[in-house]
């Protein structure tokens, strides 16, 4: 299986604020929230990732019959943009 997974090549932006990590499948299984979200917000974002879990692609394994470039994405990002002031 093909090592994908451009976090290991190439630089990544790093999160504004400290993140927690919330298993969704066992120790294996994880996503990160933020800690600046509301506890409130941030415990149903946590239940309706893990109810959803099933939804996830973790490897390629997963989708078998899948070309990996089909599967594989990457986001283009500006590491300098800023926020634009809402009125």
């Amino acid at each position: 299986m093909a090592d994908l997974d451009p976090r290991e090549v190439e630089p990544r932006l790093e999160a504004k604020d400290e993140l927690r990590r919330a298993e969704l499948d066992g120790e294996d299984r994880y996503t990160s929230i933020g800690t600046a979200m509301a506890a409130a917000n941030a415990d149903f974002v946590h239940r309706t990732l893990k109810k959803n879990v099933d939804l996830f692609a973790w490897t390629t394994a997963d989708v078998p019959g899948v070309h990996p470039d089909i599967i594989t994405h990457r986001l283009s990002v500006y590491k300098e943009a800023r926020p634009v002031a809402q009125n």
